[in-house]
């Protein structure tokens, strides 16, 4: 079986740099319509950055990793009539 894949990026939520917090209304819907569509989720991983006052590492966002399937177009049969 084949896979094609998607990837979808969500920024966490929060007053300030360190504080962000994971998106969970937002993710929910996004995943959800995805799921619709025949995508399943396969991984989330967070994103970094480092920056601010105190040059602190902190999660900004999460990307979504989707898959699903690939059609794949079943082979013409050669059929001749007799």
């Amino acid at each position: 079986m084949k896979w094609e894949y998607t990837t979808i990026s969500i920024e966490a939520k929060g007053l300030m740099f360190y504080n962000k917090k994971f998106n969970e209304e937002r993710s929910t819907d996004e995943i959800n319509e995805l799921g619709e569509k025949g995508w399943e989720l396969v991984s989330v991983v967070p994103i970094e950055r480092t920056g601010g006052i105190y040059n602190k590492t902190a999660t900004y966002a999460f990307a979504f990793v989707f898959k699903r399937p690939i059609k794949e177009k079943q082979p013409e049969l050669n059929i001749r009539h007799i």
